[in-house]
């Protein structure tokens, strides 16, 4: 990621909505629902605003917020850039309709921070963990001191740091869910984390402390213990000699099978199928 110096040009906390259809901003924008429900249609997508939902769009894209007319929106509306070439541009820069915006007049500063998430719209539900920070941004734009617009983008890229680590270990979840959801699907032709790393494309000893700190467990031991729970359900349902079993689950052979099963369950595979043919 680059180094960036966010410029804070404008914050306030309103319920006021200026416009009746699709319009563009020159500058990106962040909205934080206080309270109320509605609709942030874009050009991508469309997403819902209920209460400590945070909201983002970059400059240049058909964007247009609609309040629920029963729950009223009110939140907090930033307008910034993500570097500080345009600070000497103050004014609130108003959005346009898309038939009046040029694309000359455009602040796409997005790409100073060289990450793919604030290319487009998204939204962050349950977003509390900005909230006192935006709201300590709005506090401190509302004083003027000599140091007012440095402490703005301390706190505004404080902000945008805390995005980037909640993306991160959402994306990081997704990740480690795909990891499980294939060793599952694919048990019995697995043989090593290699094989996992090579088809994710990542490095095997990344994958292997990733899944690890978000389950406790090691890939190996959860293909084993995913290899043990097909062999009960094997072992239960089916009429598979023993040899069977081990070759459809993916062990070596019927004696590796056998000892790890035993050390699991504490009793041997055949005494495990008896015991489950008799109830």
């Amino acid at each position: 990621m680059n180094k960036f110096t966010p410029f804070l040009r404008y914050i306030n906390k309103t319920d006021f909505m200026p416009n009746n259809d699709f319009t563009m901003a020159y500058d990106c924008r962040m909205l934080y629902i206080l309270e109320g429900n509605g609709i942030l249609n874009t050009e991508f997508c469309n997403f819902e605003l209920k209460p400590d939902t945070f909201a983002y769009y970059p400059s240049g894209i058909k964007y247009f917020p609609l309040s629920n007319e029963c729950s009223k929106l009110k939140f907090i509306t930033v307008n910034f850039d993500f570097n500080d070439i345009h600070e000497d541009i103050t004014e609130t820069l108003a959005p346009v309709p898309c038939n009046e915006f040029s694309p000359i007049k455009e602040f796409p500063s997005y790409h100073s921070i060289n990450n793919e998430l604030f290319y487009k719209p998204f939204t962050i539900e349950n977003a509390v963990f900005l909230k006192n920070n935006l709201l300590r941004l709005y506090d401190n734009f509302q004083i003027d001191s000599n140091f007012s617009k440095e402490i703005s983008s301390t706190i505004l890229k404080l902000c945008i740091l805390e995005i980037l680590k909640f993306n991160t270990h959402k994306v990081s979840n997704k990740l480690v869910e795909d990891i499980k959801s294939y060793i599952i699907k694919n048990c019995n032709t697995i043989n090593t984390n290699a094989d996992i790393a090579k088809h994710f494309k990542y490095h095997e000893y990344y994958l292997n402390s990733l899944f690890k700190s978000h389950n406790d467990t090691t890939i190996h031991k959860f293909i084993i213990d995913t290899r043990l729970k097909k062999a009960e359900e094997e072992l239960s349902y089916s009429d598979l000699s023993i040899s069977e079993v081990a070759a459809n689950c993916g062990f070596v052979n019927a004696d590796h099978f056998s000892r790890l099963f035993k050390e699991k369950k504490g009793i041997s595979p055949n005494t495990f199928r008896k015991n489950t043919k008799n109830i």
